[in-house]
């Protein structure tokens, strides 16, 4: 299954080669579309894997690029019609019309109309705005976007979706596997006790996978844990549910959308202050000479072994690994 991942906030000069060098170090199976918007780029990036997506949003999310930082985040393709097409009409003839929009499927429907996928917002904005109007094998072709209505109640669904208890009991790996999409790697645990701190979970955890991030909620007796694959994570599920963690029996679960988004922005805000540094990357040294352009670098430092406690605020561990790690230059 292919995933695509959108990088915003890009410096000019960064170009589809030297994305692609950096993006070699963790994966080599990909395609790169750089586009500029607003005084700023942006880069769609394809993937045949979903794992190595992860793996690339985790590493390069929030890292500094040519002096800018930037955001990677997943990217949803954007869907437009086009009516009154030709009764003579293909699409290799529409994938021609559009081709220098970066459709990337066109799915023909009856009545002389055709389903078109971007890559991008932008992409589709320009499609409409030009190509509506244009004769296509002589016919005039109308460029719009789905109804109004439909899309509301695709979102309304979609959304409540997202949002609904997940019941996994009985459930297989298999069905516990496909309930989430595969970009999903958080795990919600549920009924800990109110003084449990991220020491009496993250050991359990550990054996099914690692634990990049962890997010503590002792009022609501609940955490929300982030692991590296989405198969790791539905291991956990399946196999710790109804377990004792932390000596209560803890019930495990995929975390819901807006417990995510708080574990995201908690993230965020730790690195806009300094307390949780981001995942090793190769040194400086070796990506400068990835790449051609001048100060174009990604900055990175080893995290400290330790893990906080979400009682005490203390980083255990951290004065002794300080003074090595983090008074090196990389």
């Amino acid at each position: 299954m292919s995933a695509i991942l959108r990088i915003d906030n890009l410096d000019p000069r960064v170009t589809k080669d030297t994305l692609r060098s950096i993006i070699d170090v963790l994966s080599a199976s990909h395609s790169v579309y750089i586009r500029q918007h607003n005084n700023t780029s942006f880069s769609i990036v394809r993937f045949s894997d979903t794992q190595i997506a992860e793996q690339v949003k985790h590493a390069l999310d929030n890292r500094n690029l040519c002096g800018q930082k930037i955001s990677v985040k997943w990217n949803e393709p954007v869907n437009i019609y086009v009516s009154n097409l030709s009764t003579n009409i293909t699409t290799n003839v529409l994938l021609n019309a559009f081709q220098e929009f970066h459709v990337c499927h066109i799915e023909l429907l009856s009545h002389g109309k055709a389903l078109l996928t971007f890559l991008c917002q932008e992409d589709a904005e320009e499609a409409v705005q030009l190509m509506n109007g244009q004769n296509i094998l002589s016919s005039p072709i109308y460029c719009h976007w789905p109804m109004e209505s439909q899309t509301t109640s695709s979102t309304h669904s979609r959304r409540s979706s997202s949002n609904s208890d997940i019941s996994i009991s009985n459930m297989s790996y298999e069905e516990l596997f496909a309930q989430t999409p595969l970009h999903n790697t958080y795990i919600c645990i549920t009924n800990l006790s109110k003084k449990s701190v991220s020491q009496d979970i993250v050991p359990h955890l550990q054996q099914y996978g690692s634990v990049s991030d962890i997010y503590m909620v002792p009022d609501k007796r609940r955490a929300v844990v982030k692991l590296d694959t989405h198969a790791n994570a539905t291991a956990a599920i399946f196999a710790l549910d109804g377990t004792t963690l932390a000596r209560r029996r803890a019930r495990l679960n995929w975390a819901k959308k807006k417990y995510i988004e708080q574990a995201e922005n908690r993230h965020r805000l730790s690195h806009s202050i300094g307390l949780f540094p981001s995942i090793l990357l190769p040194p400086k040294q070796t990506m400068d000479q990835l790449l051609n352009i001048e100060h174009c670098h990604i900055t990175a430092r080893p995290p400290a072994p330790a893990f906080s406690s979400s009682v005490t605020g203390d980083f255990h561990g951290w004065n002794q690994f300080d003074q090595t790690y983090y008074s090196q230059t990389y």
